[in-house]
């Protein structure tokens, strides 16, 4: 059963139920079918791994599946971690590395945590020199919220997240430790002016990578967020900038955003929000309500230009928004 009827302010509560969870499933499942027959996305092993895509694809389905006690892979989501493993599996080309390979060497460490042999790839396309030092190179095709000049600032953070997944000894590794304190050191000190969208990476593992930031400014920065709440609960999409102007773009809807609010609400829970805070539920209730019962997806548009209708490009955001949203419900329900 949806909920659907008015929500008491001191007793407001989600219920395994308040969302399609296995039709969530099946959109994203359905979407990286997709994706592994859309000819772009080829690679060697099978398909590449995307920021809007892949990324959250794999983010949300391991939760939906562990909400029904499903322990095998998805078919979809196998294939993908199967094709990260087979190009991990082949030797480095000399450098220098071409953008895509290395910023796939960061989604594949996020994507396979927590495994040491994913990260020495990383680390060994970190780069190690000038005003980036401690980032990665990065896609840069002045396409938000992913692909522009500031990207490696997000890159950066999804590297954080996947050392963060691993012990303490790891990182205390004489040829790990240097590059995790570059990285630290990149992180705090290009902070100021990112987007906020670039900056919602840090509360995903500032927990548990020490130095990366203070109580005080984790604190900060869920006050900021907190403090966006629309009086509908949700997130705009403009809060989480400044974005690049893109004249092409769709014309905006306006109001809370499925896929800011998404990305928010997952952010809030990984940086410690209490599942009994009235916000926080809030927010959990204004993805459940808005969860499409036909597709199981949440609608988002691109940022950046119009898109033929049933294009693989059309729906991109919707595959972000729908699987970060997956991903904050089923973690809700699983707590």
């Amino acid at each position: 059963m949806r909920f659907t009827g008015l929500v008491c302010l001191f007793a407001l509560t989600l219920r395994a139920g308040d969302w399609e969870s296995m039709l969530a499933a099946k959109y994203l499942d359905e979407r990286q079918k997709q994706w592994a027959e859309w000819k772009p996305a080829q690679a060697a092993g099978g398909t590449c791994l995307s920021c809007h895509t892949g990324l959250p694809y794999l983010i949300a389905r391991p939760a939906v599946r562990q909400l029904h006690n499903q322990a095998e892979p998805a078919a979809y989501e196998k294939a993908l971690l199967d094709g990260l493993r087979h190009r991990l599996a082949q030797p480095l080309p000399a450098a220098p590395y071409k953008t895509g390979m290395v910023a796939e060497s960061v989604l594949a460490a996020v994507a396979l945590a927590p495994d040491a042999a994913a990260l020495e790839r990383m680390w060994a396309t970190q780069t190690r020199e000038g005003a980036q030092a401690g980032a990665w190179a990065w896609y840069s095709a002045d396409l938000d919220p992913y692909e522009t000049a500031v990207s490696p600032y997000y890159g950066a953070t999804l590297a954080a997240w996947a050392v963060s997944k691993m012990p303490a000894e790891y990182r205390a590794r004489p040829e790990v430790a240097p590059r995790v304190e570059a990285l630290v050191a990149y992180l705090r000190k290009n902070q100021a002016g990112q987007p906020l969208h670039n900056r919602l990476g840090l509360l995903w593992s500032a927990g548990k990578l020490p130095g990366l930031m203070t109580k005080a400014e984790q604190a900060a920065l869920v006050a900021e967020l907190w403090k966006l709440q629309q009086k509908d609960n949700g997130w705009t999409l403009e809060s989480l900038g400044p974005w690049g102007p893109h004249p092409k773009a769709p014309a905006a809807a306006g109001g809370s955003n499925a896929y800011a609010t998404a990305l928010v609400t997952f952010t809030l829970q990984r940086g410690g929000a209490s599942h009994k805070d009235k916000r926080l539920m809030y927010a959990l209730n204004w993805l459940a309500e808005r969860q499409d019962q036909k597709t199981g997806a949440w609608a988002a548009q691109s940022m950046n230009k119009v898109y033929a209708e049933g294009s693989m490009q059309a729906d991109f955001m919707r595959d972000a928004a729908s699987g970060y949203a997956a991903a904050a419900l089923a973690e809700f329900d699983l707590h």
